[in-house]
């Protein structure tokens, strides 16, 4: 009625059964007196590309998906700073929900203000390929609570299809309570080192052997502990006053600890009484 061209996508059946995505391009014709005489039209065959559309949207929605289950933070920002991508784990451990976190400046909203001015100016040398990129850094993330994480990060930069530099995507994993033990037990052999009496930890495995040898275990038997760390601890020659080897071992392991006398060797071969306690 208006004469207008009706372009429209659409699917047919072929001869042989199958079905065809088709783009039909429909244009009236009019003959001397204004009257619709005829439809020409265009048939474009769109099967491949609609069958690489649905392919392409099936791997995005796959590749949301693991983000969106994935065990370590992603972050993604664009070259201004600011966040355009941040799974649920990167809420969970920033303690905000996805839309209050987009489109915020990353470094103003994330990190604490005494690394903020250091970190944004690297983010923006990398962003003017003024450096190149760490691929493995550490640096505290700051909640929405105002509590500082500590986040070991992965980063890699994001190109146009010109090549040009137009952001950074991280992923990251909350380290913060493995720093924590970490420090906290090189405190204790810092400690325990100091100790005069000979302390001795060794593996749970059928040769026991030796993972730490204090200076006290130095003085004690001879032996230093470059000398003895990873080998097996058989070299003391352990005896045991009223009982084997064997079924002390099993008092250990079935009480959870052994204490009495037992003589064992030195370094320098004599052998002498020693008061142990076994954990």
């Amino acid at each position: 009625e208006n004469h207008e061209t009706l372009t429209f996508e659409a699917r047919i059946v072929r001869s042989d059964g199958s079905w065809r995505n088709i783009i039909l391009t429909s244009e009236p014709e009019f003959d001397e007196h204004g009257e619709l005489a005829l439809f020409t039209g265009s048939l474009q065959d769109i099967t491949k590309r609609k069958k690489m559309g649905i392919a392409i949207r099936h791997e995005r929605d796959r590749a949301q998906l693991y983000l969106k289950i994935a065990g370590v933070m992603f972050i993604a920002l664009d070259d201004q700073g600011r966040i355009t991508l941040a799974n649920q784990k990167a809420c969970q451990v920033l303690q905000a929900q996805e839309e209050d976190l987009l489109g915020q400046d990353w470094f103003e909203t994330c990190i604490p203000e005494r690394l903020r001015n250091d970190v944004r100016n690297v983010f923006q040398q990398l962003i003017n390929s003024e450096v190149d990129p760490v691929e493995f850094y550490e640096n505290e993330v700051l909640t929405s609570s105002g509590e500082e994480r500590l986040v070991a990060w992965h980063n890699s930069t994001l190109y146009d299809g010109d090549g040009n530099i137009i952001g950074i995507i991280g992923s990251g994993e909350d380290v913060t309570e493995r720093k924590r033990i970490t420090e906290r037990f090189e405190f204790q052999a810092k400690v325990l080192g100091q100790v005069s009496d000979a302390i001795i930890v060794t593996n749970n495995d059928e040769e026991f052997t030796v993972a730490f040898w204090n200076e006290g275990a130095e003085g004690v038997y001879g032996w230093k502990a470059e000398e003895v760390i990873g080998k097996p601890s058989l070299f003391l020659e352990t005896q045991f006053k009223d009982q084997d080897r064997d079924r002390a071992i099993a008092t250990i392991t079935e009480g959870g600890h052994f204490s009495g006398e037992v003589t064992q060797a030195k370094k320098d071969g004599s052998r002498f009484p020693v008061d142990v306690r076994m954990v």
